[in-house]
């Protein structure tokens, strides 16, 4: 049987690489050339697949946020809204070590994408790809009557996760996977009681 790496392997080697490295050690630490050691490829087939770091940055949050859609595709789609939306948001935060990775390639790429074009455009769809999902379970949750309504409290949600999911990447671990949950939690409750009222 034919056991030689094929184009997409090495490529993939390289990115869950980067991931690795960034989320243990930081964005300084990936180099073209840790990363290629630690792949098991040569430096020019890193090079190959990616120009600069940038490129190889911006594949790998690609791949954190293809892989962050596909689990909250996969999502039970039982209970009602607010239910389904506290699942989506539990899949923002850092709450076991696959998630903690990814909020960690998220905090490295929103520190370089304000002086990067191409970044920002790719964080840019992500984000409204992002809201417009959560907007619709706002709705559906009767906390909103109108779409515009509906964004706000998505973004309020999202930025909620993001501050959270901060906390954790910058303090070593706390808060706990526990205590995320039930203040991201009481946030939900607050912010779709609040506005459901208005």
């Amino acid at each position: 049987m034919d056991t030689k790496s094929t184009p997409f392997d090495r490529r993939q080697a390289v990115i869950d690489t980067f991931l690795s490295v960034v989320a243990t050690r930081g964005v300084e630490s990936a180099s073209f050339r840790t990363v290629a050691d630690e792949a098991g490829v040569s430096l020019g087939t890193v090079q190959h697949y990616f120009r600069t770091r940038e490129d190889l940055l911006a594949a790998t949050y690609g791949e954190v946020l293809r892989r962050i859609r596909s689990r909250i595709e996969a999502l039970e789609q039982d209970g009602d809204a607010r239910e389904r939306l506290q699942r989506v948001v539990h899949e923002l935060l850092p709450l076991d070590p696959v998630r903690r990775d990814e909020c960690a390639i998220h905090l490295a790429f929103a520190a370089v994408a304000p002086s990067r074009p191409a970044l920002q455009e790719l964080q840019s769809r992500a984000l409204g790809e992002l809201h417009d999902g959560i907007a619709h379970l706002v709705l559906e949750a009767g906390a909103a009557t109108d779409l515009e309504r509906a964004l706000l409290l998505a973004r309020a949600v999202t930025a909620t996760a993001d501050g959270l999911a901060l906390h954790v990447l910058s303090t070593g671990g706390a808060p706990t996977p526990e205590v995320l949950t039930s203040t991201m939690g009481t946030v939900l409750d607050r912010l779709l009681t609040t506005a459901g009222s208005r």
